[in-house]
């Protein structure tokens, strides 16, 4: 085995407990109106600074923007001339704000579009 794979081998338990907690914990905030599967609340919501964690499914593009500072999203047909992918724009603003990120595979998503979030507050 490469370092990399011995070094895989001993960090992806730990990566792997830290994600089924955070999942967890979105179960219990979101429950309690502490996180949504909504882009437009998870949107707002960034805009606001109240993102504490952001997941994202990896692989996944939405194309989209972010029209005005209410959180406000226009979605897009595939790669429309000059819009970029939503997902990509939200987790580059949640990261400024000292939010953590976590990319999912798609079966271990909440919900179906894409984002799932942690609210602060």
């Amino acid at each position: 085995l490469s370092l990399r794979e011995k070094a895989w081998t001993l960090l992806k338990p730990y990566f792997e407990e830290k994600t089924n907690d955070l999942l967890k914990r979105f179960q219990e905030k979101a429950a309690s109106g502490l996180g949504s599967r909504e882009l437009t609340t998870i949107a707002k919501a960034v805009l606001e600074k109240r993102v504490s964690v952001l997941f994202l499914e990896a692989d996944r593009i939405v194309y989209g923007k972010v029209v005005d500072e209410l959180g406000e999203i226009e979605l897009y047909e595939d790669g429309a001339l000059g819009v970029d992918d939503l997902l990509d724009d939200l987790a580059a603003l949640v990261l400024k704000q000292q939010g953590e990120v976590v990319l999912l595979e798609k079966e271990k998503m909440p919900g179906n579009s894409g984002a799932a979030a942690i609210f602060r507050y």
